[in-house]
């Protein structure tokens, strides 16, 4: 609702779509991890935002980012990181598996080597999140839960 707001009111670039599709990824991200905000409420506060947003006269990222963090309430934190530190996998599996694709898809796939983590075989996943984690005691720093809204 908002990126569909926000082409139309400022007819926007691609680099300034892609820098906002990333940043509402973030606040997903943690929203889906969290449950905070409630499902429930999403919509009022995308509207709120909408209105906000609304205002401004011209396109500008960091006060629409702002107005999202003010309006769309995300998890602080310490609650981020207390479900990150958690049973993530068996309380939210999709989100882990997002979160973990993520990453791999971020530090180690290229174009000559490209693995679609969301293939599916009979409406089973070809690859389980135990694929795409590195098992072991040296994993890389790049796989710490590093996601945050900055």
């Amino acid at each position: 609702m908002l990126l569909l707001f926000v082409e139309k009111k400022f007819n926007i670039s691609d680099s300034n779509k892609i820098e906002l599709i990333n940043f509402l990824c973030k606040y997903f991200i943690r929203r889906n991890v969290t449950d905070s905000p409630p499902t429930r409420d999403l919509t009022n506060y995308f509207m709120d935002i909408i209105v906000e947003v609304n205002k401004l006269e011209q396109y500008d990222y960091d006060k629409i980012r702002s107005i999202i963090l003010e309006k769309g309430k995300p998890a602080n934190d310490i609650l981020f990181e207390d479900k990150l530190k958690g049973d993530l996998y068996e309380e939210n599996v999709g989100a882990t598996r997002y979160i973990l694709s993520s990453i791999e898809l971020t530090e180690s796939q290229t174009k000559e080597r490209y693995t679609n983590f969301y293939a599916r075989n009979k409406n089973i996943f070809v690859w389980t999140v135990e694929h795409i984690l590195p098992q072991g005691e040296n994993i890389p720093i790049e796989w710490g839960w590093t996601l945050c809204l900055d």
